[in-house]
Formats: C-alpha cells, sequence, structure tokens
C-alpha cells in the first residue's frame, strides 16, 4: 500500500491495476557501478549508448530527456522524451526517472514506439528504475536492472506495455552491453 501511494503522490499510476503493469530486465555489463552509473547520468555517456543526443541535469526534478532524432525533432518533442524528469538518484547505485512511451508523429514504418497525438503523449508518463550492483566475485563487472511501470490500461497501453518490454528497452541494454565491452558505440548505434 506505501509503495501504491508513493507513486500516486509522484504522479506515477494513478490505479492499482497500473502498478501491476511492470516489468523487469536485467544485464551484466563489463564495467564498475560508477562507470555505468555515470553513462546512465551524463549527457556524453548517454549519447555513446542511449540516444543521439540527451539532456540531463543530475539532480531530483532535474532534466532527463532522450532525443532520438536530434535533425527533424531538435528538442525530442515528437520522437524524444521532452519534459521527463530525474525522480530519485542514489550515487552509484540507483537512477529513478520519468519516461514518454509514445511518439507524437504517425510511426515511420513498422518497429518504433507506439503513437500518441499531443496533449495525452505527454500526459502518459510511466517510470523506469534503473538499479546498479558489483557482480560478487567480478568487481570489474556490473548488473543492470531496470524496472519499467506505470502503463496506462486499454490498448494503447498495452502496446506501449509491449514495446518497452520485448523491443525498447531490450534494445537500449543490448546497446550499454556492446558499449561496455567494445568501446566507441555511436553513431548512431550502429
Amino acid at each position: 500500500m506505501f509503495q501504491f501511494l508513493l507513486l500516486a503522490l509522484l504522479g506515477f499510476g494513478n490505479t492499482a491495476a497500473s502498478l501491476e503493469r511492470s516489468f523487469r530486465l536485467e544485464v551484466v555489463v563489463e564495467g564498475s557501478p560508477q562507470l555505468v552509473y555515470r553513462l546512465w547520468t551524463t549527457e556524453a555517456g548517454a549519447e555513446k549508448f542511449f540516444a543521439p543526443k540527451a539532456r540531463i541535469e543530475l539532480r531530483p526534478g532535474g532534466r532527463y530527456e532522450m532525443i532520438f532524432d536530434p535533425d527533424m525533432d531538435p528538442d525530442g518533442s515528437i520522437r524524444g522524451t521532452k519534459g521527463c524528469h530525474i525522480v530519485r538518484m542514489v550515487r552509484d547505485q540507483e537512477l529513478v526517472f520519468e519516461w514518454i512511451a509514445f511518439v507524437a508523429q504517425q510511426p515511420r514504418g513498422r518497429g518504433g514506439p507506439p503513437y500518441l497525438p499531443e496533449p495525452e503523449r505527454s500526459e502518459h508518463k510511466t517510470r523506469v528504475v534503473v538499479r546498479f550492483s558489483a557482480v560478487p566475485g567480478e568487481p570489474a563487472h556490473t548488473r543492470v536492472v531496470l524496472v519499467n511501470d506505470g502503463f496506462g490500461s486499454g490498448a494503447k497501453g498495452d502496446e506501449a506495455f509491449a514495446y518497452f518490454r520485448d523491443r525498447g528497452w531490450p534494445q537500449v541494454l543490448a546497446q550499454l552491453k556492446a558499449y561496455c565491452e567494445h568501446g566507441e558505440l555511436a553513431p548512431w548505434a550502429k
């Protein structure tokens, strides 16, 4: 019950059903928790594996915006996460941020995030929790656990949930792993 109240106060999900709509992904990558945390929490780091352009203000309430098409959408208001913020952070251990699970432009083909027009798109934010921990006995490796919750109900909520569980976040984590193992990955993420 406490978790539900806390999430409701933070604006993540307003029904018990939305709390149940979450998924958890995990990957082990090369690098210390401090290094991997910096990749997620700095613009330079995020631009190596996450998105071509990032705006990150590393403080609770600071911006956490990924811009996936900087040439066509330089502020991330159509295909990015303009307006998302950091909710909580614990240095080298955890990052919690808002996430917009829709694009505001009809998709150009298959395989991308689902479409939802503004202003509904920006009103349907989910929450992402990323935790970083050292792998026991392997201090040069980090276990990254990602939980995404707060998906709405109905067809659009189902579509966003399935996309990020099966494609969106697995791709980001694969790019993170590739970067940590092989170095320079971007432009744009090959």
